[in-house]
Formats: C-alpha cells, sequence, structure tokens
C-alpha cells in the first residue's frame, strides 16, 4: 500500500467470496473491508472463550499476532445465523478459498432439499409432456382396449346364446303344449266313444229285456236275467263315464300346466336376452370411454400446456439455485491468501451481518 501525493491513501482490496465488500481511504465504498495500519503496530484482539466444537482462539496470555505491512480485510457471513465451527485460529495461515467457519445450515439444507424435489417434479412434469408415453404405457393402453373389446365379443355371444335359448324353450314348451292337447283330444276321443259303446250296450240289453217280456207265457227266467243285464250295462256306463271323466280332466290340466309352463319359461328368457343386450350395451359404452380416454392421453401437449411447465421448470429452478446460494452462504472462505488476525465470535453465539469490524480479520501479503 502506498499513499498518493495527497496524503490519501487508497486501500485496493480483492473480495472473493460471500459476504465480502470494499472500503477506499476516502470512505467512498461500502464498509467492512478497510486497510489497518494499526495491525501493524498493535497486536491482534483476542477472540472470546474457546469451544470444545472448535479450534480455539489464542488467549491473552498467547503470543500476540504480529501483521505484517499487508492489508487487512474484514470477512463476515452475508447472512446473520448460530455459529457452529470456526475452522481457523489467529495467526493461521490459510489460502484463497478455505473455509474458516460455518453457520447453522439445517435450515438451508432442508430448504434445498425441498427446492430440489420441486424443481425434479416439474422436470418431470414437462418430460411427461414433451417425451409423451413410454412402450409400456402404450402397451397398457392397447391391453385396455383389447380388454374392453373381448368385454364387448363375450357380451354379445352371452346375447347370443340367451336368444338361441329362447328360440330352444319355445319349441320346446310348444312341443309339451302339442302333445297335451293331443292327449286331451284322445281323451275327449275316447269318452265319446265310450260313452257311444256304454249306450249301445244299455240299449241292446233294455231291447232283449223287452223282447223277453213279450213272449207268451213270459219266461221269468229270463226275465230276471234280462234285468240283471240291463243293471250291469247300465253300471258299466256310468263307471266307463265317470273314468273318461277323470281322463278328460287331467288332460285338460295338462293342457293348463303346458300353457302356464310356456308362459314362465317365455318370461324368464325374456329377462335374460334383456339383461345379455343390457351387458352388450354396457361393454360397448366402456370401450367407447376407454379409446376416448386414451386418445386424450396420446394426443400432442398443447403449446399452452408446454410453456405453463417450462415456465415451471424455470422457477423451480431459480428457487434451487436460491437455497443452493443459501447454503453456500452458511460456510465463510477466504477471499485470498494471508494470516488470520482476529476472530470476533466463538460457537454457538449468534452472528450478525454487519458492525464497525468483521468476524474474522484476514491479514493479506503486503505489497512493495
Amino acid at each position: 500500500m502506498k499513499a498518493t501525493a495527497g496524503g490519501i491513501g487508497l486501500a485496493v482490496v480483492a473480495a472473493v467470496g460471500l459476504g465480502l465488500s470494499l472500503t477506499s481511504a476516502d470512505g467512498e465504498a461500502v464498509a467492512r473491508v478497510a486497510a489497518s495500519p494499526a495491525l501493524a503496530s498493535a497486536p491482534a484482539t483476542p477472540s472470546s472463550s474457546p469451544s470444545p466444537a472448535t479450534l480455539p482462539a489464542p488467549s491473552t496470555s498467547a503470543q500476540p499476532f504480529v501483521a505484517s505491512s499487508g492489508v487487512a480485510v474484514q470477512l463476515s457471513f452475508s447472512q446473520p445465523g448460530v455459529l457452529t465451527a470456526v475452522l481457523v485460529k489467529v495467526g493461521d495461515h490459510v489460502t484463497k478459498g478455505q473455509a474458516l467457519a460455518s453457520l447453522d445450515s439445517t435450515a438451508a439444507r432442508i430448504a434445498v432439499t425441498s427446492a430440489q424435489a420441486n424443481a425434479d417434479k416439474a422436470r418431470t412434469a414437462l418430460a411427461a409432456l414433451t417425451q409423451g408415453l413410454t412402450a409400456q404405457e402404450l402397451a397398457q393402453l392397447n391391453l385396455g382396449e383389447a380388454q374392453g373389446a373381448t368385454a364387448v365379443t363375450n357380451a354379445q355371444q352371452a346375447l347370443a346364446d340367451a336368444q338361441a335359448q329362447a328360440d330352444q324353450d319355445a319349441a320346446t314348451q310348444n312341443s309339451l303344449l302339442n302333445a297335451a292337447e293331443q292327449a286331451l283330444a284322445d281323451s275327449e276321443a275316447q269318452a265319446n266313444q265310450d260313452a257311444t259303446d256304454s249306450a249301445q250296450q244299455v240299449a241292446a240289453a233294455q231291447s232283449q229285456l223287452a223282447a223277453d217280456k213279450a213272449q207268451t207265457p213270459p219266461d221269468p227266467v229270463k226275465i230276471a236275467a234280462d234285468n240283471a243285464a240291463v243293471v250291469a250295462a247300465q253300471d258299466n256306463q256310468a263307471s266307463t263315464a265317470l273314468g273318461d271323466a277323470q281322463q278328460v280332466h287331467t288332460a285338460t290340466a295338462n293342457v293348463t300346466n303346458a300353457q302356464d309352463s310356456g308362459a314362465a319359461t317365455a318370461l324368464h328368457d325374456a329377462q335374460a336376452i334383456h339383461q345379455a343386450g343390457a351387458a352388450v350395451t354396457t361393454a360397448q359404452q366402456q370401450l367407447a370411454a376407454t379409446k376416448a380416454a386414451d386418445a386424450v392421453h396420446t394426443e400432442p401437449p398443447r403449446s399452452t400446456a408446454l410453456a405453463s411447465a417450462r415456465d415451471d421448470v424455470t422457477a423451480a429452478q431459480a428457487q434451487l439455485q436460491s437455497a443452493q446460494l443459501a447454503l453456500s452462504a452458511t460456510t465463510l472462505v477466504a477471499p485470498a491468501n494471508g494470516v488470520i488476525a482476529a476472530i470476533n465470535g466463538v460457537v454457538g453465539e449468534s452472528v450478525a451481518t454487519n458492525g464497525a469490524s468483521g468476524f474474522i480479520t484476514l491479514e493479506e501479503p503486503g505489497s512493495s
């Protein structure tokens, strides 16, 4: 450092890293970096009490630091916080970029993790829009449509089966009804024939009785036999008529049962056909919905959606960079080679970002 002819000395300091600023001798720049000629003639102020978590600063009884003719640089953190480590002590020679101290970085690390997750999520969303569906996703869509088409085919086959069953049941019921009606007709015809035969037998017996009574003289034995024959013919007529009536009644009931069974079977088959038809409609609607959804998934993204996704990535990346800068600001590094001249703070204390003097004073090598 050399003074000008006007007696005003300019302190030229290259401050590198976070939390550094420069001050010239005429006071034009921001404070916290200044030439300190007093350091060349006075020992550095000793630091506070040592902490087990950091290297201790020299005590008042230690060998005082003797400053060189270089420039004293006041180093401070760019943000306040709790001091967690002091990695140097007064008198240490340090190199440019060497870590000197650090603040509690818990919140800053959490912020970086959260910002990284948001950035990853935004990039994934953008990639999903720009890259389209993967082969596996396309295969899944195709599988869904194939399954829907199979469901339609199965439902249509079930409808055809229900209709075929209804046709078969109708034929069977018609056959049963025809058989019952034929049996009724046969019973009625048999009853009519039996009634005719019985009436003829009764008439013949009565005719024989009348003929025997007309004989002179009448034969009581024959008349008695003729009367018995008439009674037997009449009894047979009544018995045959009763049997035939029962047969006709049974045949009539069978016809009614066949008709009822046919109606019930037809109703059941109609319900089955209706349900099968509804299943076909449902399967077709589901297949159409699947195809519509697949069309939405496979269509190209809209320009507005792409622009919004890109904006989200940019914003998330900016937040991540900001969080990373805040994290890096929790570590104080040397802006240049030099010697530690003073340390103003101990582990556990809250460190501010301003003040008349910096947290660490770095004495840079002087120049001739």
